[in-house]
């Protein structure tokens, strides 16, 4: 992040895809993930939204307002992690960037660096975990929601495994650094996990009719 005050959320649209094409080290694919998922959420919520508004959904309103709200929380934490996978790549930049010439030095950079690099693991592994939860709704308003709005849910659901995958992806990246590798094996784990959620969800979404 060229300003350490500045906030890729907060950026306009145009002012953001100029920063991601200009080849800088950030943002990139890990804050787009974020935005993905972000948009996914907009979509669900935009659905809640047409569907709490008009009278003859009367039945399911107090149920739409629900996910607006839920739906309304996720997005909030997605549009956060923009931020936070452009501080992490920062973090681990500057302990590659930490002196190495006496064996304390070599261990403290060696510590630095351990932490950097599971932090930058962890943010992508926070984006798909609220993807995942976000894909609940997903089902919620193509079910109850107005049908009127179906095509919209469907391209909500696959952004959110595109962003889930995506994310999955980037923690992979990270996670080859760590040295511990029973944290490894535990984030694997999850993480495969998550993708099969994603799968069926995206499965469900797609076939409904």
């Amino acid at each position: 992040m060229k300003n350490e005050e500045a906030s890729y959320a907060n950026h306009s649209l145009e002012s953001f895809l100029q920063e991601l094409s200009s080849g800088d080290t950030a943002p990139g694919g890990g804050c787009v993930t974020a935005l993905v998922g972000a948009l996914s959420s907009a979509i669900i919520e935009m659905i809640a939204n047409i569907t709490v508004e008009r009278e003859k959904y009367a039945s399911v309103s107090e149920e739409m307002k629900m996910v607006r709200t839920e739906v309304s929380l996720l997005r909030e934490d997605l549009v956060k992690f923009i931020d936070d996978d452009a501080r992490s790549f920062q973090q681990i930049m500057a302990a590659l960037k930490l002196p190495k010439e006496t064996e304390d030095q070599k261990k403290i950079r060696k510590s630095e660096m351990e932490k950097a690099y599971y932090n930058a693991a962890l943010v992508p592994l926070n984006v798909a975990r609220k993807c995942l939860e976000t894909f609940v709704f997903v089902n919620v308003v193509l079910e109850r929601g107005n049908p009127n709005a179906a095509s919209d849910a469907k391209v909500a659901a696959v952004l959110l495994r595109s962003a889930i995958y995506g994310s999955i992806y980037n923690v992979h990246t990270n996670i080859d650094k760590l040295a511990d590798s029973s944290l490894v094996l535990e984030l694997s784990s999850e993480m495969q996990d998550i993708m099969l959620r994603a799968d069926e969800f995206e499965r469900r979404a797609i076939r409904h009719k």
